[in-house]
Protein backbone atom coordinates (compact mmCIF):
# COMPACT_ATOMS: atom_id res chain seq x y z
CA UNK A 1 0.00 0.00 0.00
CA UNK A 2 0.97 3.50 -0.31
CA UNK A 3 0.99 4.32 3.39
CA UNK A 4 -2.80 4.90 3.88
CA UNK A 5 -4.28 6.97 6.58
CA UNK A 6 -7.72 5.82 8.41
CA UNK A 7 -10.57 7.68 7.99
CA UNK A 8 -14.03 8.36 9.77
CA UNK A 9 -16.77 5.66 8.41
CA UNK A 10 -20.18 6.53 7.83
CA UNK A 11 -23.49 4.26 6.17
CA UNK A 12 -22.80 3.83 2.94
CA UNK A 13 -24.15 6.28 0.40
CA UNK A 14 -24.95 8.56 2.94
CA UNK A 15 -24.91 12.58 3.40
CA UNK A 16 -22.39 14.74 1.82
CA UNK A 17 -18.56 14.40 1.43
CA UNK A 18 -16.84 16.53 3.47
CA UNK A 19 -15.50 19.14 0.63
CA UNK A 20 -11.73 20.27 2.17
CA UNK A 21 -9.39 21.17 0.14
CA UNK A 22 -6.15 19.55 -0.77
CA UNK A 23 -2.78 20.21 -0.34
CA UNK A 24 -1.09 20.14 -4.00
CA UNK A 25 2.55 19.38 -2.68
CA UNK A 26 1.07 16.03 -0.74
CA UNK A 27 -0.75 14.85 -4.20
CA UNK A 28 2.21 15.28 -6.08
CA UNK A 29 4.43 13.67 -3.62
CA UNK A 30 1.96 10.86 -3.36
CA UNK A 31 2.04 10.25 -6.98
CA UNK A 32 5.39 10.89 -7.87
CA UNK A 33 6.24 7.54 -5.28
CA UNK A 34 3.73 5.68 -7.13
CA UNK A 35 5.18 6.79 -10.41
CA UNK A 36 8.78 5.32 -8.95
CA UNK A 37 7.09 2.49 -8.19
CA UNK A 38 4.89 1.32 -11.56
CA UNK A 39 7.63 2.65 -13.81
CA UNK A 40 9.18 -0.49 -14.21
CA UNK A 41 6.75 -3.34 -12.33
CA UNK A 42 4.68 -5.12 -13.70
CA UNK A 43 1.06 -3.73 -13.19
CA UNK A 44 -1.39 -5.90 -11.67
CA UNK A 45 -4.98 -5.20 -12.28
CA UNK A 46 -6.06 -7.05 -9.72
CA UNK A 47 -3.68 -5.36 -7.51
CA UNK A 48 -5.07 -2.12 -8.70
CA UNK A 49 -8.83 -3.03 -8.43
CA UNK A 50 -8.02 -4.03 -4.64
CA UNK A 51 -6.80 -0.72 -4.00
CA UNK A 52 -10.19 1.35 -5.26
CA UNK A 53 -11.96 -1.28 -3.39
CA UNK A 54 -9.99 -0.68 -0.23
CA UNK A 55 -10.73 3.48 -0.94
CA UNK A 56 -14.57 2.53 -1.27
CA UNK A 57 -14.65 1.20 1.99
CA UNK A 58 -12.25 3.21 3.64
CA UNK A 59 -14.96 6.16 2.53
CA UNK A 60 -17.87 3.68 3.33
CA UNK A 61 -19.17 3.74 -0.20
CA UNK A 62 -19.74 0.26 -2.46
CA UNK A 63 -16.94 -0.65 -3.97
CA UNK A 64 -16.61 -0.48 -7.35
CA UNK A 65 -18.07 -3.06 -9.76
CA UNK A 66 -15.85 -6.04 -10.70
CA UNK A 67 -17.58 -6.51 -14.27
CA UNK A 68 -17.00 -2.49 -14.77
CA UNK A 69 -13.36 -2.63 -13.67
CA UNK A 70 -12.62 -5.31 -16.07
CA UNK A 71 -14.04 -4.52 -18.90
CA UNK A 72 -12.17 -0.41 -18.89
CA UNK A 73 -8.77 -2.49 -17.38
CA UNK A 74 -8.72 -4.92 -19.73
CA UNK A 75 -8.99 -2.35 -23.44
CA UNK A 76 -5.57 -0.27 -21.92
CA UNK A 77 -2.68 -0.55 -23.39
CA UNK A 78 0.92 -1.37 -20.76
CA UNK A 79 1.02 2.84 -21.05
CA UNK A 80 -2.12 3.93 -20.08
CA UNK A 81 -2.39 0.80 -16.91
CA UNK A 82 0.79 2.57 -15.84
CA UNK A 83 -0.70 6.07 -15.70
CA UNK A 84 -3.79 4.19 -13.95
CA UNK A 85 -2.23 2.73 -11.35
CA UNK A 86 -0.05 5.66 -10.71
CA UNK A 87 -3.81 7.52 -10.83
CA UNK A 88 -5.06 5.47 -8.51
CA UNK A 89 -2.83 6.15 -5.62
CA UNK A 90 -4.40 9.60 -5.13
CA UNK A 91 -7.30 7.84 -3.52
CA UNK A 92 -4.69 7.51 -0.63
CA UNK A 93 -4.98 11.18 0.21
CA UNK A 94 -7.82 11.91 2.46
CA UNK A 95 -9.23 14.60 1.06
CA UNK A 96 -9.16 12.67 -2.45
CA UNK A 97 -10.71 9.91 -0.72
CA UNK A 98 -13.50 11.80 0.97
CA UNK A 99 -14.55 12.86 -2.81
CA UNK A 100 -15.66 9.09 -3.29
CA UNK A 101 -19.02 9.53 -1.41
CA UNK A 102 -19.98 12.84 -3.75
CA UNK A 103 -18.95 10.74 -6.90
CA UNK A 104 -20.70 7.26 -5.86
CA UNK A 105 -23.75 8.68 -4.38
CA UNK A 106 -26.31 5.98 -6.30
CA UNK A 107 -26.30 2.56 -7.75
CA UNK A 108 -25.98 4.29 -11.09
CA UNK A 109 -23.26 5.98 -10.72
CA UNK A 110 -21.26 3.62 -8.60
CA UNK A 111 -18.90 3.26 -10.88
CA UNK A 112 -18.47 6.88 -11.63
CA UNK A 113 -14.77 6.95 -9.52
CA UNK A 114 -13.53 4.62 -11.93
CA UNK A 115 -14.95 5.84 -14.93
CA UNK A 116 -13.06 9.03 -14.39
CA UNK A 117 -9.49 7.86 -13.72
CA UNK A 118 -10.12 5.85 -16.54
CA UNK A 119 -10.81 8.54 -18.62
CA UNK A 120 -7.48 10.20 -17.49
CA UNK A 121 -5.67 7.28 -18.09
CA UNK A 122 -6.68 7.07 -21.67
CA UNK A 123 -6.75 11.15 -22.57
CA UNK A 124 -3.01 12.31 -21.15
CA UNK A 125 -1.51 9.73 -23.50
CA UNK A 126 1.59 12.47 -23.34
CA UNK A 127 1.93 12.27 -19.72
CA UNK A 128 4.00 8.76 -19.67
CA UNK A 129 5.01 7.58 -15.99
CA UNK A 130 8.97 8.29 -17.58
CA UNK A 131 7.98 11.98 -18.43
CA UNK A 132 6.29 12.32 -14.95
CA UNK A 133 9.25 10.69 -13.24
CA UNK A 134 11.48 13.27 -15.02
CA UNK A 135 9.67 16.17 -14.87
CA UNK A 136 8.13 18.14 -11.61
CA UNK A 137 6.12 20.30 -13.51
CA UNK A 138 4.29 17.69 -16.09
CA UNK A 139 4.12 15.90 -12.21
CA UNK A 140 2.42 18.95 -11.35
CA UNK A 141 -0.05 18.72 -14.07
CA UNK A 142 -0.92 15.05 -13.74
CA UNK A 143 -1.79 16.06 -9.96
CA UNK A 144 -3.95 19.03 -11.43
CA UNK A 145 -5.85 17.05 -14.30
CA UNK A 146 -7.09 15.05 -11.57
CA UNK A 147 -7.95 17.92 -9.25
CA UNK A 148 -9.90 18.93 -12.29
CA UNK A 149 -11.12 15.83 -13.34
CA UNK A 150 -12.10 15.01 -9.53
CA UNK A 151 -13.18 18.58 -8.79
CA UNK A 152 -11.52 18.24 -6.26
CA UNK A 153 -10.16 22.29 -4.39
CA UNK A 154 -6.58 22.84 -4.30
CA UNK A 155 -5.63 24.60 -1.39
CA UNK A 156 -4.50 28.32 -1.27
CA UNK A 157 -6.09 28.08 -4.34
CA UNK A 158 -9.25 29.97 -6.15
CA UNK A 159 -10.81 27.73 -8.64
CA UNK A 160 -9.60 30.46 -11.68
CA UNK A 161 -6.11 30.64 -10.28
CA UNK A 162 -6.02 26.70 -10.25
CA UNK A 163 -7.34 26.45 -13.73
CA UNK A 164 -5.16 29.09 -15.04
CA UNK A 165 -2.10 27.25 -13.71
CA UNK A 166 -3.49 23.92 -15.45
CA UNK A 167 -3.75 25.98 -18.21
CA UNK A 168 -0.54 27.38 -18.66
CA UNK A 169 1.43 24.10 -18.06
CA UNK A 170 -0.97 21.74 -20.08
CA UNK A 171 1.20 20.13 -22.20
CA UNK A 172 -0.77 18.58 -24.52
CA UNK A 173 -2.15 22.56 -25.55
CA UNK A 174 1.85 23.20 -26.31
CA UNK A 175 2.21 20.67 -28.14
CA UNK A 176 -0.47 21.98 -30.13
CA UNK A 177 0.93 25.19 -30.30
CA UNK A 178 4.25 24.17 -31.32
CA UNK A 179 3.05 21.84 -34.06
CA UNK A 180 1.44 25.24 -35.55
CA UNK A 181 3.71 27.51 -35.06
CA UNK A 182 6.42 25.77 -36.42
CA UNK A 183 6.90 23.57 -39.23
CA UNK A 184 10.09 21.33 -38.76
CA UNK A 185 10.33 18.85 -36.27
CA UNK A 186 13.67 20.19 -35.09
CA UNK A 187 12.24 23.89 -34.27
CA UNK A 188 8.94 22.08 -32.67
CA UNK A 189 11.46 20.59 -30.23
CA UNK A 190 13.81 23.45 -29.67
CA UNK A 191 10.53 25.32 -28.99
CA UNK A 192 9.19 22.99 -26.83
CA UNK A 193 12.28 22.50 -24.96
CA UNK A 194 12.97 26.82 -24.09
CA UNK A 195 8.92 26.50 -22.81
CA UNK A 196 9.43 23.16 -20.39
CA UNK A 197 12.60 25.42 -19.21
CA UNK A 198 11.07 28.30 -18.77
CA UNK A 199 8.20 25.90 -16.42
CA UNK A 200 10.92 24.16 -14.45
CA UNK A 201 11.83 27.47 -13.53
CA UNK A 202 8.87 28.52 -12.04
CA UNK A 203 7.89 24.81 -10.58
CA UNK A 204 6.43 24.18 -7.01
CA UNK A 205 9.04 23.67 -4.86
CA UNK A 206 9.50 20.27 -3.89
CA UNK A 207 8.20 19.13 -0.18
CA UNK A 208 9.78 15.63 -0.32
CA UNK A 209 11.57 12.79 -2.34
CA UNK A 210 10.20 10.18 -4.20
Amino acid sequence: MFGRSKRSKGQPGTGRAREVPVNLDLLIITLGRAAGEWESRPVSGELIRARMADACRDAAVRPISAAGFAHRWENLDDGQQRRFAVLVAALDVEEVGARLPALSHSAEFRDEPLERVHSLATGLGLLTVDVVRQSDVRLEELARHFCSSWEVRIADESADESARRLHEIDFSRLMAEAEAAWTSAEDRMAYLRKLQEAQEATRRPRRGKW
